[in-house]
C-alpha cells in the first residue's frame, strides 16, 4: 500500500521549551537532525537520552480530530495550532502509524520511521493543556531518522553474517538479532567476520 501525502509544516526550536519556529525548508544532517533545531544542537529536553528522533511528524489530521474531540471516548478536544505539538513536520495524507519500521521520503529526503512518538505530561504542562497526554496517545506521530545514518540507529545498512565475532555497536538491533545480524556502519568484528550479504 502506498500514500501520497502533503508536507504542511517545518518547525524547529533552537532549546526544550522554545517556541517552534517555522522553516519554508529545512536541511537534514544524518544521524544529528534537523540544522538549528533542539536535538540537532543537544539542547532537546530529551537530549541526555539518545533515541531516534532527528526528525518528528505528526498527521494534521490528528490535530483537527482533537479539534473535534474525536475519538468520543477519551473525548478530549482542544484547539492545537501546527507549532504546539512540537512535532518538526506536520503532513496530511498518509496514516503514519502504517510506516513504523518503513523508508519514505519527504521532498528530498528520504526518512525510516523508527518508532511511534509517545506523548509526554511536559507538552501538557508546557502548553496548559490539561488532559491533552491522554488526547494524544496512539496517535502522537512518529519519531524518525535519515535513512542512511551511518550512527547505527536506523538499521539500513544491516546484513547478515555467517561466521566470526561481531562487536555489536548500534542501537537497533535487539539480543536475538545479534546471534546472526550485524550493523557494519558502526559495528566492527574481533577478527575476520564472514558477512552474508
Amino acid at each position: 500500500m502506498s500514500w501520497s501525502g502533503e508536507l504542511l509544516h517545518i518547525h524547529i526550536a533552537p532549546a526544550a521549551s522554545c517556541e517552534m519556529e517555522e522553516l519554508p525548508e529545512a536541511r537534514l544532517v544524518p544521524g544529528r537532525g534537523i540544522v538549528g533545531d533542539r536535538y540537532y544542537l543537544g539542547t532537546g529536553t530529551y537530549s541526555p537520552k539518545p533515541d531516534v528522533r532527528e526528525v518528528t511528524l505528526i498527521e494534521v489530521e490528528v490535530l483537527e480530530a482533537i479539534e473535534r474531540g474525536e475519538p468520543r471516548i477519551p473525548g478530549f478536544k482542544a484547539a492545537l495550532e501546527p507549532a504546539d505539538h512540537r512535532r518538526n513536520l506536520t503532513i496530511r495524507g498518509v496514516p503514519v502509524n502504517h510506516l513504523v519500521g518503513k523508508r519514505f521520503r519527504v521532498g528530498e529526503t528520504v526518512l525510516r520511521a523508527a518508532r511511534f512518538n509517545f506523548p509526554c505530561k511536559y507538552l501538557e504542562e508546557l502548553l496548559g493543556i490539561p488532559g491533552l497526554h491522554e488526547g494524544l496517545l496512539n496517535r502522537s506521530g512518529l519519531n524518525c531518522v535519515a535513512a542512511s545514518c551511518e550512527n547505527g540507529v536506523c538499521g539500513t545498512c544491516e546484513c547478515g553474517y555467517l561466521e566470526g565475532k561481531p562487536i555489536h555497536r548500534d542501537a537497533v538491533l535487539s539480543k536475538d538479532a545479534r546471534s546472526s545480524r550485524f550493523i557494519p556502519c558502526v559495528s566492527r568484528a574481533a577478527g575476520v567476520l564472514k558477512l552474508d550479504l
